[in-house]
């Protein structure tokens, strides 16, 4: 689940049937400061460079560095955001979530985030917290970096794909960076692999898997990866499968084999993330070898027809300059054709191609984008909270950087060069407007 995650199916499509539960179930009875989250007593996110945090959302700068899971490392690594949350103070680590929680309707008694999803699942309501961890119910994996596609915001830390074009970008020399004067390049981090025997260092965590609950997996893409049935081979043995739901996020480009299908369905659930980054021309742009939105859909569709435990369905989209421009028109489309499924989006947070980065100019033209797709048929959706959201994520946490925004047009061109493309032919709005952009070269 993103950071920036925000659900735009009914607020009163919680994980728990409310009309089963006593009154004053999500103010969990009293326990919640506005601060306090489950995760970090009863979570823990293992990233891809071996870091602990509590959650996903968790700002990775204050994540801990692990070798192996030693006792006393998740019980004490944490403690002090626990205090502190104890206190009702919240934490900048934390920030994410609170500033989605502004967006929750005032009818909701539940946080729209992932805290208050978390004392929803977690049962904050029961807890008597103090600064103890209290065991390992849930985790994040970062299975291995194996995966299919060359999404253009990724880099080879997490697609082996990327390897090739991150080392080509790494020798083209670019000199408009800060420092002045200072010569770099148009690539954002060295060509990265992944060892192979990830998958054993996860084995070997040390972890009480009889005891977990939920365990999110991500890649790479974990249905391309050899490494995702030696994972599912590994729960079934060691862990509870009856008690154990599976969340997993995957681009669902291609079809597993029955076989594993078979051991899915030894589980207890099967949450699906569908990974797509748009209904059009602009997720085949950015989502580089993927077989187009339509054929993704499709495929998400077969494996809800496999999966006998599989609940919910769910979309994820992520945004950045390359498919900004299609956001509200791809809130309206879902709304319109599948209004049963759940959608959450995320804004590339840093480096040139978040959108953050932009010009005023580009927002303007994008809110006019976006006005054109949402306004035009006099559409609304509970308020326009997905565009809200949006609006406000520009407003609030734009930083126009002129050397990033130079560098993204730049990488456009190159990246077109690179992979024989051109941008015009999957995202002709954009194209036409860097064309007017002073220095954008066509």
């Amino acid at each position: 689940m993103s950071d920036e995650q925000f659900a735009i199916k009914s607020y009163k499509d919680n994980a728990l049937d409310v009309t089963t539960l006593p009154l004053g179930r999500y103010d969990y009875e009293g326990k919640d400061n506005g601060s306090i989250c489950m995760l970090p007593w009863v979570h823990t996110t293992i990233t891809m460079e071996n870091k602990l945090r509590p959650c996903c959302a968790f700002d990775l700068q204050s994540a801990v560095q692990i070798k192996e899971m030693k006792p006393g490392v998740l019980e004490d690594s944490f403690r002090w955001l626990r205090k502190k949350m104890l206190a009702g103070e919240k934490v900048n680590e934390c920030h994410a979530c609170y500033q989605n929680e502004k967006y929750t309707p005032r009818e909701n008694r539940q946080p729209r985030s992932m805290r208050g999803q978390a004392n929803t699942d977690y049962r904050l309501d029961l807890q008597d917290l103090t600064e103890d961890f209290i065991h390992l119910r849930g985790m994040e994996i970062s299975l291995d970096n194996i995966c299919n596609l060359q999404c253009k915001m990724c880099d080879s830390m997490f697609s082996s794909n990327l390897y090739r074009r991150d080392a080509h970008l790494m020798e083209i020399t670019w000199d408009k960076v800060d420092p002045p004067g200072h010569k770099g390049c148009l690539g954002s981090r060295k060509p990265m692999k992944i060892p192979k025997q990830r998958i054993e260092f996860i084995k070997a965590l040390g972890v009480d898997w009889k005891n977990i609950e939920h365990i999110k997996i991500l890649g790479g893409e974990p249905f391309y990866s050899p490494n995702f049935e030696k994972l599912l081979d590994h729960l079934l043995e060691e862990g509870t499968p009856e008690i154990l739901t599976l969340e997993i996020v995957s681009n669902l480009t291609n079809i597993i084999d029955q076989r594993i299908i078979d051991k899915l369905n030894k589980f207890a659930e099967i949450l699906l993330t569908c990974s797509l980054d748009g209904i059009n021309d602009y997720n085949a742009y950015q989502r580089w070898g993927s077989p187009g939105w339509e054929k993704t859909l499709e495929n998400y569709r077969w494996y809800h027809t496999k999966i006998n435990n599989m609940v919910k369905h769910h979309i994820h989209m992520t945004y950045s300059l390359l498919n900004l421009n299609g956001f509200a028109g791809d809130i309206k489309w879902f709304k319109n054709n599948y209004p049963e499924y759940r959608i959450s989006f995320a804004f590339v947070r840093s480096g040139e191609y978040s959108p953050y980065i932009a010009p005023q100019h580009y927002i303007d033209w994008l809110e006019d984008q976006w006005d054109k797709d949402y306004y035009m048929d006099d559409w609304h959706d509970e308020g326009n909270l997905p565009l809200g959201l949006a609006e406000e994520k520009m407003i609030t946490l734009s930083k126009p950087d002129p050397n990033a925004w130079q560098k993204f047009k730049t990488k456009v061109i190159e990246l077109d060069k690179f992979y024989d493309s051109d941008l015009k032919d999957y995202n002709p709005e954009l194209a036409r407007f860097l064309k007017l952009d002073e220095d954008y070269e066509v």
